[in-house]
């Protein structure tokens, strides 16, 4: 059966790359180089090296990548090759883009593949991998690998005190930084909502879940909801706690957002706001992403929340739990 135009082109430069030197044995050898050398420069800490692990997997990888892509078209150029392609039958924009994913499948996929592999060589866990992995493939760095030390995540889930059976939401989810720690906490029996205006990142959020051995949707541990700017679309009553970590701040419409929260909070559920300090200059964030404790409390206390605790343990970060107004009442009704 004939190739078409556009997959014989593709199968050309697909062999032209791995020739030239931009394919797969010699990108992941200079990817292991670099990856290999660097316990030697960064020394014997495995915290540190566990923490800069993503930074040196994307840093690697890029630079694997960029091996053969200078060759891209030179090749084209000089055996005269290029003036067919542009003279062809395909359009020109058409077949620029058959030989950059020529390029990318004998050249970056491979180093997809070895990445956990060889994070493993710089004490990183499952977590992370599977997210480099995930963000290599999609082309953009969406997990921060800084993210551990400056928000100490599994260190705000502790004073939060999750169990197995809860359920709770993390507004806001992204890939899953925290919706996956929370879903350890609160299995068996529990479930995270993991709420996200962005499609393409609840796609993403789904396949970390799947590498780390989580079920998804129907009867799953974990369910995906695609909110607007004016309703996160979570359950009513159901929530034993609400997770907004950085979040509360970017809403465009947080009255009409905070109103679907508080509809989704059982009668004594948690909003938990992880907020950056604007009280403190040293916090390196620009000053329209942080909030005060004030702030917090006089913009959510009108809206039918209690500020119940803050708790400052966090490098940079307040850990801002509210209660529903009601709630609050009657709990200190109960004191007395």
């Amino acid at each position: 059966m004939p190739m078409t135009p556009a997959l014989a082109l593709f199968v050309r430069e697909w062999r032209v790359a791995r020739r030239i030197g931009g394919g797969a044995s010699v990108g992941v050898v200079f990817f292991l180089i670099l990856v290999a050398v660097m316990p030697f420069a960064l020394g014997p800490d495995l915290n540190l090296l566990a923490r800069l692990g993503p930074a040196i997997l994307w840093i690697a990888a890029l630079l694997a990548t960029l091996l053969g892509l200078d060759r891209l078209f030179q090749a084209d150029h000089e055996d005269g090759s290029l003036d067919i392609v542009i003279n062809g039958s395909l359009p020109l924009e058409l077949a620029v883009l058959v030989k950059c994913a020529a390029h990318w499948t004998a050249s970056a996929a491979p180093l997809i593949v070895a990445s956990p592999l060889f994070g493993l060589m710089l004490a990183m866990t499952p977590l992370p991998l599977a997210l480099v992995a995930a963000t290599l493939a999609a082309g953009t760095p969406v997990y921060r690998p800084e993210r551990e030390a400056e928000e100490n995540p599994e260190g705000a889930l502790d004073a939060l005190g999750l169990k197995p059976g809860m359920n709770v939401a993390d507004v806001g989810a992204g890939v899953g930084y925290m919706s996956l720690r929370m879903v350890r906490r609160i299995t068996p029996g529990g479930k995270v909502w993991a709420n996200d205006l962005q499609p393409r990142m609840l796609e993403m959020l789904r396949a970390n879940a799947a590498q780390g051995g989580f079920s998804v949707g129907g009867g799953g541990n974990i369910e995906t909801v695609l909110g607007t700017e004016t309703d996160p679309k979570l359950p009513r009553n159901t929530m034993d706690l609400v997770l907004l970590v950085d979040v509360y701040h970017e809403f465009s419409h947080p009255r009409e957002m905070v109103r679907g929260i508080r509809e989704s909070l059982k009668a004594d559920g948690r909003l938990v706001l992880l907020e950056y300090r604007k009280e403190d200059p040293k916090v390196p964030i620009r000053i329209e992403h942080k909030m005060t404790v004030e702030e917090v409390k006089a913009e959510l206390e009108a809206d039918g929340f209690r500020m119940s605790q803050v708790i400052e343990t966090l490098p940079r970060q307040h850990i801002l739990i509210l209660t529903k107004a009601a709630a609050a009442g009657a709990a200190a009704g109960s004191k007395r």
